[in-house]
């Protein structure tokens, strides 16, 4: 049998579905079996090759992402991966060390589970990241159009960003850390409050978590990210987002 057998049927699978790559059989197995259990539809590979090609050839739902691979380290798939896309990626990995997880997140993972884990669990992240990934276009807090502040444009409907008119990629994490901050001009947050309200409160990562994010978007949307005009620091607070121009985001 091909290291790269699938455990779903061998066909196109209908949008959305989970992508699930790993060459430890035992959690593949559960985590088919509960898959299967929850109707998530999903595609199961081993190799970091089989993986490359499915998401460059169906753009999958949602990457589920063993750091130990036969052919490849997981955390260079990580980063090849957000080199073309913006697929939401979960990490699972025997790597425990805080640096570690640190390195997945800044590699563009939304969420990062250490083994041994529980299967419920996993499968519980799995939904709640789909859940966010899936939500209709329409979802977007009231705002029925585009929000203009400065040089930045963010549209709700599309999620997409530009900057002075040309177009800014941010990873799923990314964009929604900022349109969380947008949608509070001037309200400062703490790391633990930002952490709660865009990675939700399960998640077991660390305040630095947000820190890292926040430098990507200095360094995307910002003239000069070590003097932001947006993206500010509330001193021995945390973060807010601020119209230099004083004006109101429209």
């Amino acid at each position: 049998m091909s290291p790269d057998t699938e455990h779903a049927p061998r066909r196109t699978l209908p949008e959305p579905f989970v992508l699930l790559v790993s060459g430890d059989c035992g959690l593949t197995e559960a985590l088919a079996l509960r898959f299967r259990e929850e109707r998530l539809v999903h595609e199961t590979v081993q190799t970091a090759r089989r993986a490359l090609a499915i998401v460059g050839q169906r753009q999958p739902a949602l990457v589920l992402l063993d750091t130990d691979l036969p052919d490849a380290d997981g955390f260079e798939v990580c980063r090849r991966l957000r080199g073309h896309s913006r697929v939401p990626i979960i990490m699972v990995s025997d790597r425990i060390a805080e640096v570690d997880r640190i390195v997945g997140f800044e590699l563009g993972a939304d969420d990062y589970v250490c083994k041994p884990c529980s299967v419920r669990e996993l499968t519980c992240r799995v939904k709640a990241v789909s859940r966010r990934s899936w939500a209709p276009p329409e979802d977007t807090d009231g705002f029925s159009g585009p929000i203009v502040v400065g040089e930045i444009r963010i549209d709700p409907l599309t999620k997409q960003v530009t900057r002075n008119g040309e177009p800014v990629a941010l990873k799923q994490r990314e964009y929604a850390l900022l349109w969380f901050l947008v949608r509070h001009p001037g309200q400062p947050f703490t790391r633990q409050m930002l952490l709660d309200a865009v990675w939700g409160p399960t998640f077991e990562g660390t305040p630095r978590t947000v820190d890292v994010h926040i430098c990507e978007l200095r360094e995307k949307l910002e003239r000069n990210r070590r003097n932001p005009r947006y993206l500010r620091t509330a001193p021995r607070f945390g973060y807010l987002f601020e119209d230099p121009g004083g004006g109101t985001a429209h």
